[in-house]
């Protein structure tokens, strides 16, 4: 509802000074003149229902302004509660910052380490690698040289009468300095408990040699490459 302009303050004195005549001077003995009897009335009904219309304006009014009072102080609420809902996301989201810097550093140093483990990795991979290559040759010169030294054991071993005499220079020279270093010390050691038999084990010798159209010549076990 629309309320009615609102009209400049006056004093009641100069509404009322404005609106009613001055009092004539009556002789209280007398009876007074109707004509202004009925002036009189009529100005005071009109200055009542003046009054009654400025109460209501003023009426209207307070409730208008009580209104839009509750209005402000309803929007006043609403907006601190906004400030409080943007404070509270503010520093949930400062939080969260935090949190997610915090997140950024650790998969950063995360990134460092894994780099790093895997240029360990790498080397230990490379590492590994030539420890199997190196045991794998170890295994097959252990291997060569079991073979090496069984076939020396089986040449030194034969006997002449049933085997070949071996050639010795035809063996590897690790198995004929062996053959030379175990020739050596088998005679010394038949030297030293036998000093005094020298004809006798050449003429034994000479009797275990086998002749030629008798002997055996078995093939040599080839020695290893």
């Amino acid at each position: 509802m629309s309320l009615p302009a609102r009209k400049p303050y006056r004093k009641a004195s100069d509404y009322l000074g404005t609106n009613t005549k001055p009092a004539v001077e009556r002789n209280p003995s007398k009876s007074a003149n109707p004509a202004n009897d009925a002036l009189n009335n009529h100005a005071h009904v009109d200055l009542k229902r003046k009054i009654e219309i400025l109460t209501a304006e003023f009426e209207q009014r307070r409730e208008y302004l009580e209104n839009e009072l509750q209005i402000s102080h309803r929007n006043q609420q609403k907006t601190e509660e906004q400030i409080k809902n943007l404070q509270a996301s503010y520093i949930s989201l400062q939080q969260k910052n935090v949190t997610l810097e915090e997140q950024l550093d650790k998969m950063v140093y995360v990134e460092k380490e894994n780099e790093m483990l895997n240029r360990e990795i790498e080397g230990l991979t490379n590492k590994l690698s030539d420890s199997k290559n190196a045991l794998r040759k170890a295994q097959e010169d252990n291997e060569r040289l079991r073979k090496d030294c069984n076939a020396a054991v089986q040449l030194l071993k034969c006997h002449p009468s049933n085997f070949q005499a071996p050639q010795q220079n035809k063996l590897p020279i690790e198995i004929q300095e062996k053959v030379e270093t175990y020739k050596v010390q088998a005679q010394d050691y038949h030297e030293y408990i036998n000093p005094y038999d020298d004809s006798d084990s050449d003429s034994d010798q000479e009797d275990l040699k086998p002749s030629s159209a008798h002997r055996v010549e078995p093939q040599l076990p080839h020695p290893a490459q």
